[in-house]
């Protein structure tokens, strides 16, 4: 915009020079677009190495070549690539629904990735964090065996914190979702029911069922100085000062929770009538949101009782969230804390709060089957804590599971690990075989069975799964997998599948040059032929080229001459090239020899020859070796190369200087066939990238005044580049007038094509062509006579 002076004064504008810059694309960025066995589905993956390839997708070759045709490419010299796997519709994910403690479906997993390789996602959960009765911990990974046959953790992922409350930042549901690359997560359709949140101090009231004394609370206020104090937040809001003073009951204790909690918007009520345990009596203060909430206690600055009476989980209280109830189980055996659908009873820490028990002087471990045969014995009083002369209190239960736990963990060394969770103890096996179930595969062991009067009259603890695991079997032999589905691989892809990803692709890939369609497992030569007219249809559309495989009956360079023609059907011709025999490899794992498609080592000998020489080199040579490849599947002598070139089969040749391609024709450069102007590859790729190249660099035209400084614009940016590619060999002709020419005047717009809104611009060139044939003509001088 011009300056508008408005004071006397230098006024400095900068003024836009015009010039505008052209920059070339790259030439050699394809799609490999096929079948695999893991990776994601329907989605371009941009990858910078074969080791890239292999985080995503594996190296597994049993669904197609396209690990073998991408680490080709990279070994031949290709950057960058773009990678999609493709299924068929009837592909599936593999999935598990797992339930709370009480058995009731809560949280359903399933594999982002469709395919068999979904039943390999092991979930393993814990209550081992800071509020125990509150979140969970969840590992997620694949359990694979490795190359001696024991299961080895891959792609881990781990998730501390997590809560089953939708509202919450760490909402279990919305974290896996936002950053799992192994699962989704859904809650399940019929969830448990949320409850009112509340906390337990672990210091009894009286031993009287039904009557509480607060005679402790009044003793450890008056210790505190005749005002007793702690801290409380409800539902998460900001930290309030209770006060209580001697004389304590539920009215008085509900008043001074009123007064504290009221200004900030909350509310809670003290009882004990729901927290019994035999003639116990807890107190505990409630949430008043019956649909969630949760209570948190802490100590006061002064004056405080919560150390006292053992309130907060810091002291030894029991806190539980409104929503601990949608939490999956702990995998493992755990001992669970009382009558879990109701959490707000105590009953199952009783086997640990009394002083001593008759005949319940020892535990008895024993794990069925391989790889271990455990027995544990505790002879004598080792439980017998004398809790008697302490009074009953919830630490006091928590020292009795610690000396259990203790046991186990000594005699069983490494088989067997036991933890405490706040009042929950959790065993779990070291093997990765372990479970509770009867045998499915090689993640199955037996049974884990424990004596049953240290946990809970009449109930043993519950025998979990040590990580849930997908798989449709999995819903009938474990208790805390409610429901579960198999992966698939899904059946051959068909055109219809591939339609579908040019579609994705055209959507999400920006710019690509090549495209290969690595081979199937399942594909039949028919099958492949059936593919390359749409493949090639799609190329041109999107300004790249075709390089296609060989079907695998050519077993001879007549049986590639002859069949050549019956791929031409269809075939956008001159936007694709074919190239034979197939080429040996070794396999990476097993170390064979075997035979694959010449397409993945075509690709990168391309963008090393791009990179080397220029997109205007053909791909052939004496110096286009194809390295990676231990030979051909057919070794073809000059006469019968001279068979297939006329037909436009490039061939690939083994000779003593190594293995090189021999041929660098399109599918329409057959003799005859009436195209000479695209009979090479390297001819339409080059106009391919001029096209896509001037394409993009001139969008700066667009929407400018049609006339004649945008003309000018035009054919100086079009021609410096032009001019720059013509300095680099790319085009036939010494001079730049011979080379080519850029047209943007008032004679190739005219006023009609103003009115229209377009602007033509008219670029030639001269092209380079490869010299197919050397003819070199021997004569002998004949003597002179001498006169």
């Amino acid at each position: 915009m011009p300056i508008q002076p408005t004071y006397p004064g230098v006024y400095v504008e900068e003024i836009s020079s015009g010039s505008k810059t052209i920059t070339g694309v790259s030439t050699s960025v394809p799609v490999f677009l096929s079948m695999a066995s893991r990776g994601p589905v329907d989605k371009p993956v941009s990858i910078l190495s074969f080791a890239d390839y292999e985080r995503a997708f594996g190296q597994d070759t049993s669904k197609s070549e396209l690990a073998d045709q991408v680490r080709q490419y990279f070994v031949n010299g290709g950057q960058r690539a773009y990678v999609m796997r493709i299924v068929n519709a009837d592909a599936g994910s593999s999935s598990l629904e797992i339930a709370n403690e009480a058995g009731a479906a809560t949280l359903k997993l399933e594999a982002r990735e469709p395919g068999l390789i979904g039943n390999t996602i092991r979930a393993e959960v814990d209550y081992e964090t800071a509020s125990p009765e509150a979140t969970f911990n969840m590992k997620v990974y694949r359990s694979i065996p490795d190359s001696r046959g024991d299961l080895q953790e891959v792609d881990t992922e781990l998730y501390r914190d997590l809560t089953m409350d939708p509202s919450a930042g760490r909402y279990a549901v919305d974290l896996l979702n936002q950053t799992s690359s192994l699962v989704t997560a859904a809650p399940a359709a019929a969830m448990p029911a949320s409850f009112a949140g509340y906390s337990v101090a672990g210091t009894t009231l009286g031993d009287s069922a039904g009557t509480p004394t607060f005679g402790p609370l009044d003793t450890a206020i008056t210790a505190a100085g005749g005002t007793g104090k702690f801290q409380i937040s409800v539902d998460g809001s900001a930290w309030a000062t209770v006060s209580l003073s001697t004389g304590a009951s539920l009215a008085t204790i509900d008043t001074a929770l009123s007064a504290a909690l009221s200004p900030l918007g909350v509310s809670a009520t003290a009882g004990t009538d729901q927290i019994e345990l035999n003639v116990a009596q807890f107190l505990h203060i409630k949430s008043g949101n019956t649909s969630g909430g949760s209570v948190r206690i802490r100590r006061a600055a002064d004056s405080d009782i919560a150390q006292a009476m053992q309130m907060g989980h810091g002291d030894g209280g029991l806190e539980v969230d409104g929503f601990a109830l949608r939490r999956p189980a702990p995998s493992g055996f755990f001992a669970k804390i009382g009558t879990i659908s109701d959490p707000a009873t105590l009953d199952g820490l009783q086997e640990f709060m009394v002083s001593t028990k008759a005949g319940n002087d020892s535990l008895t471990m024993t794990a069925d089957g391989l790889p271990y045969v455990v027995s544990v014995t505790y002879a004598g009083a080792g439980l017998s804590l004398g809790m008697g002369a302490l009074g009953h209190n919830l630490i006091s239960s928590g020292e009795n599971m610690d000396t259990l736990i203790a046991g186990i963990n000594v005699q069983t060394g490494s088989l067997w690990t036991a933890v405490r969770t706040g009042y929950r103890m959790t065993i779990r096996s070291s093997s990765p075989y372990a479970s509770s179930g009867d045998g499915l595969d090689i993640d199955s062991l037996a049974e884990l069975s424990i004596t049953t009067d240290y946990f809970m009259t009449g109930a043993a603890p519950s025998a979990n799964i040590k990580a849930y695991l997908g798989g449709a079997a999995s819903a009938t032999n474990y208790e805390y997998i409610t429901a579960s589905a198999d992966g698939s691989d899904g059946s051959m892809v068909v055109p219809g599948d591939y339609d579908d990803a040019y579609e994705v692709i055209d959507r999400e890939v920006d710019y690509f040059s090549l495209l290969a369609l690595p081979r199937t497992a399942e594909q039949s030569d028919n099958d492949r032929a059936g593919l390359w007219p749409a493949a090639s249809a799609f190329a041109k559309a999107q300004r790249a080229f075709l390089v296609m495989d060989p079907p695998s009956a050519w077993n001879s360079a007549q049986a590639a001459a002859d069949g050549i023609a019956a791929l031409r059907t269809g075939l956008v011709k001159d936007h694709a090239a074919l190239y034979w025999p197939r080429v040996r490899v070794t396999d990476p794992v097993s170390g064979k020899i075997r035979a694959i498609d010449p397409c993945g080592s075509i690709i990168g000998l391309m963008a090393r020859t791009d990179s080397s020489r220029g997109i205007w080199k053909a791909p052939a040579g004496t110096d286009a070796a194809l390295y990676g490849a231990r030979g051909v599947e057919y070794a073809m002598s000059d006469g019968e190369n001279g068979l297939i070139n006329p037909a436009a089969v490039n061939g690939l040749r083994a000779f003593p200087s190594g293995l090189v391609s021999w041929g660098a024709r399109t599918m329409d450069g057959f003799d005859n066939s009436g195209n000479d102007d695209f009979k090479y590859v390297p001819v339409r790729r080059l106009s391919l990238f001029l096209e896509e190249s001037l394409s993009r660099g001139l969008r700066f035209a667009l929407f400018e005044a049609n006339d004649a400084p945008l003309w000018a614009q035009i054919r100086l940016a079009a021609g410096s580049f032009m001019h720059n590619l013509h300095r680099q060999g790319a085009f036939a002709g010494q001079r730049a007038r011979d080379a080519y020419f850029v047209k943007c005047d008032s004679e190739s717009t005219t006023q009609n094509d103003i009115n229209l809104g377009i602007v033509n611009v008219l670029v030639g060139f001269a092209p380079l062509k490869p010299a197919e044939f050397v003819i070199l003509k021997i004569q002998q001088k004949a003597g002179e006579v001498q006169v």
